[in-house]
């Protein structure tokens, strides 16, 4: 129990005991002392004592705080506190409680943490299982990886895979519409041939050529963002009329579903928090409401001044862990509503006598 201050010193209480409202609570603790370490404080953190003036030595200490009663009856705050002869500490105790006190609010946070493609390289787009388990299923499915375990890749990635090596075969002309900068390896793709011909922009599209334009077929990436597709594949009509290619109902739509939901938070929240930093190849992450936040501690009280609806994406496991961290905190600066924010493109499926709209894979 912290019950004086040393001079130079602060204290930021994860718990203090009110005259009226009893205990209060500091879940916002660990980030007041990370925002005051950085401002060149030394920082104790710890329960504490408002009722004890001195102890061995330390001098009295004067506790800044400030409390509110969340929905339940609760109390939660903040609190500072140091030494009442070190006049620099007091102000900085002072200011410190002060700031943060402009944080307190109802806030909502819109929580972004859908599956994205599964063959993003920065995600796991195999899934691994017991061998004996899958003896069933189809054996080009499957690929092993050591003798306990095999990798089934995604269908999607599968049906790539199998259209390449079948037109391949037939010695047609193939353009593989894929996402700049995957691996020679083709990343978390099926094995493919190596020899494939890619075409990963517009302006390639509009000037590649071929030795029979009259018999061109394109296989699609299903790791792309389809907008981005969508152009080339235009692009590639326009230079080849009679080209063929991948079926709109075999293209996959976690990508762009993922981006799209993230443009959301653009218009739809005060500030974006991505937990852990944020996504690569998002547009949407350059923008300035965006703020890469490593760790809960690194939450700073600037950031939420004004933001009744925080943006909150997570893009991983490990990402998640923090970004749970990051709502306790914010749960610690006024009541708070989380929100599962998610855009999600599924292949429609109704009554139809027509033959050919059918059920995506």
């Amino acid at each position: 129990m912290t019950t004086g201050a040393w001079n130079g010193e602060l204290s930021v209480a994860t718990e203090w005991v009110h005259p009226e409202r009893g205990l209060v609570t500091c879940v916002a603790a660990e980030a007041v002392a990370a925002d005051l370490r950085d401002k060149g404080w030394r920082v104790r953190l710890g329960p504490l004592d408002l009722a004890s003036r001195i102890v061995r030595g330390r001098e009295a200490a004067v506790n800044v705080g400030v409390s509110y009663l969340d929905p339940v009856g609760e109390a939660h705050g903040i609190a500072v506190g140091a030494s009442m002869y070190d006049h620099l500490a007091l102000n900085a105790a002072n200011e410190a409680v002060e700031q943060w006190t402009a944080t307190l609010c109802t806030r909502r946070v819109l929580l972004v943490t859908q599956s994205r493609c599964c063959l993003m390289e920065t995600l796991c787009g195999r899934y691994e299982t017991n061998a004996d388990e899958h003896t069933a299923v189809e054996a080009n499915a499957l690929l092993h990886d050591g003798a306990d375990t095999v990798q089934r890749f995604c269908p999607k990635a599968l049906r790539v895979a199998h259209d390449l090596t079948d037109l391949l075969d037939l010695k047609n002309e193939v353009l593989f519409v894929c996402r700049s900068g995957l691996p020679e390896d083709f990343g978390l793709l099926p094995p493919l041939p190596r020899h494939i011909r890619r075409v990963t922009s517009v302006e390639e599209a509009s000037t590649v050529r071929a030795r029979d334009p009259e018999s061109v077929f394109f296989v699609l990436d299903p790791g792309m963002h389809l907008e981005a597709a969508a152009l080339i594949v235009h692009a590639l009509r326009k230079r080849f009329p009679r080209i063929r290619g991948t079926h709109p109902r075999h293209w996959c739509y976690a990508e762009s579903d993922w981006a799209r939901c993230l443009l959301t938070l653009e218009t739809d929240c005060d500030v974006v928090l991505a937990a852990g930093g944020r996504p690569q190849g998002i547009t949407a992450a350059g923008s300035e409401k965006w703020i890469d936040v490593r760790s809960a501690q690194d939450v700073r009280p600037q950031w939420l001044i004004g933001s009744a609806t925080v943006g909150l994406v997570a893009d991983g496991p490990s990402e998640a862990a923090t970004a749970q961290q990051i709502i306790e905190i914010l749960g610690g600066l006024g009541p708070l509503h989380v929100v599962k924010r998610q855009v999600l493109s599924e292949s429609f499926i109704g009554e139809t006598s027509n033959p050919l709209l059918r059920k995506g894979d």
